[in-house]
C-alpha cells in the first residue's frame, strides 16, 4: 500500500473530519492533530523519484553547418526514399521546405534555401558528421 494510503487509514481510524466546501469557498485544511499528522508523514516519506538519462543524437548534418537553420527532422522509409523536412531564419525571415526521396537530402535543402534567402552557401558548404554512435535513418 502506498505511503497516500497509510497516511488515510491513519488519519481514518482517528475518525478526522474532512468538511466538504462549495465552490467560491475557500477548504478548511485538515482539522487540529490531523495537520500535524499530515505534515510529519510528508517529511517521513518523501517522494520517491526515478531518474533516467538519455542521449538523444540529432541526424540533421544542416544544424551547425548552414547559418540560421533551426532544424526539424530527418527521416527514412520504403515509399518516400531518404527526407527532410527543415527550417532556417535569417533577418526575419524564416524559411521551411520538404525534400522527399532525395538523392542528397541536404544538398537538394540547402540549394533551396540559398533560393529563399538570396545567398550562395551551398558551394563551399561543409556539412557537420553526426557523432559515430548516431542511429542512421
Amino acid at each position: 500500500m502506498g505511503g497516500g494510503h497509510l497516511l488515510a487509514l491513519t488519519l481514518s481510524k482517528r475518525k478526522s473530519a474532512f468538511p466538504q466546501h462549495g465552490a467560491g469557498q475557500k477548504p478548511p485544511g485538515l482539522v487540529g492533530d490531523d495537520g500535524q499528522i499530515a505534515a510529519e508523514h510528508g517529511k517521513v516519506e518523501p517522494l520517491r523519484r526515478r531518474t533516467r538519462y538519455y542521449t538523444w543524437n540529432n541526424t540533421n548534418a544542416l544544424l551547425g553547418s548552414y547559418k540560421g537553420v533551426t532544424g526539424i527532422k530527418t527521416g527514412t522509409t520504403s515509399k518516400a526514399g531518404a527526407c527532410l523536412v527543415f527550417s532556417a531564419e535569417r533577418d526575419g525571415k524564416t524559411l521551411t521546405g520538404v525534400v522527399l526521396n532525395g538523392k542528397d537530402r541536404n544538398e537538394d535543402a540547402v540549394k533551396l534555401l540559398d533560393y529563399g534567402f538570396g545567398a550562395d552557401e551551398a558551394s563551399d558548404m561543409k556539412l557537420r558528421k553526426p557523432p559515430s554512435d548516431a542511429q542512421s535513418d
